[in-house]
C-alpha cells in the first residue's frame, strides 16, 4: 500500500510541475507556496514513499518506522492541497490513513 501511495504522490508531483494549469483549473489556491513548488514536495513524498515501500516489502529494520513518519507528514501535505484538488487529496488521505493504521497496529507476524 506504500508503494501505492508513492506511485499517486509521484504522479501528482509531475502532473503539478508539467501542467500547472490542470490543477490551478480546479479553481483552488494555497495557503503557501505556488503549484510548482508543491510539485517538487508531492514528487519527492512519492518517490521517498517508493523507496520506503520497497525496503518495508525486503523487510528491513528501519522501514517501519520511517513509512509511519513519511506517511505523517504526506498527511500534512494532503491537508493543504485538499484546497487544490479536494477527492484526490481526500482519496490520499484515505489512503495514508489505512497506511498509517497498517503500519502501527501488530497482527500476528
Amino acid at each position: 500500500m506504500v508503494l501505492a501511495v508513492g506511485l499517486f504522490e509521484t504522479v501528482v508531483g509531475l502532473t503539478a510541475l508539467m501542467n500547472e494549469q490542470f490543477l490551478s483549473a480546479m479553481g483552488g489556491s494555497l495557503l503557501v507556496w505556488d503549484l510548482s513548488a508543491w510539485g517538487w514536495i508531492h514528487l519527492v513524498f512519492g518517490l521517498a514513499a517508493l523507496v520506503v515501500g520497497a525496503s518495508l516489502w525486503s523487510g528491513a529494520v528501519w522501514s517501519r518506522s520511517m513509512a509511519v513518519l513519511l506517511v505523517t507528514l504526506n498527511m500534512v501535505a494532503q491537508f493543504v492541497f485538499v484546497s487544490v484538488y479536494p477527492l484526490w487529496a481526500v482519496a490520499l488521505l484515505v489512503a495514508d490513513l489505512l497506511v498509517l493504521y497498517a503500519l502501527t497496529v501488530r497482527a500476528n507476524e
